[in-house]
């Protein structure tokens, strides 16, 4: 009982920040939320060319140094449960943070997260990763 109640106020706490960082944010950029829409969309259709549209040349989506949109998407095809989280994550509530990117979900923690940004004018997701 103790330890259920201890992950009722926890998950009660993550989503009070979740709310108090949404109220602070400025609004996500039209244009992000249409990438980001994009990308979803690709996402659950497993459209690796549309995908890949969307991704910056300099695509960071493991802490292992690999960053290429290319390996992202080879890499993917082989686990389709990437897909299956970005889908999910794109399909969240995202926040604008005060550094330029939009991250989705609001808060996401260490768990699975995509980051947008606009380079040279063109959003763009730049990352979609796990861990820390």
């Amino acid at each position: 009982m103790r330890l259920l109640l201890q992950r009722i106020l926890i998950s009660c706490s993550i989503t009070a920040l979740a709310h108090s960082a949404s109220a602070r944010a400025e609004p996500i950029p039209p244009e992000a939320k249409t990438v980001i829409e994009r990308v979803h969309r690709a996402a659950v259709a497993k459209d690796f060319d549309s995908l890949r549209e969307y991704m910056a040349p300099e695509f960071n989506w493991s802490f292992g140094g690999d960053a290429s949109a290319g390996q992202a998407i080879e890499a993917w095809k082989n686990q389709p449960g990437y897909l299956r989280q970005l889908a999910r994550v794109t399909r969240l509530k995202c926040l604008y943070r005060k550094d330029r990117y939009v991250e989705c979900p609001v808060v996401a923690g260490t768990k699975f997260r995509a980051g947008f940004k606009a380079t040279e004018g063109k959003w763009r997701m730049e990352y979609f990763v796990e861990g820390d």
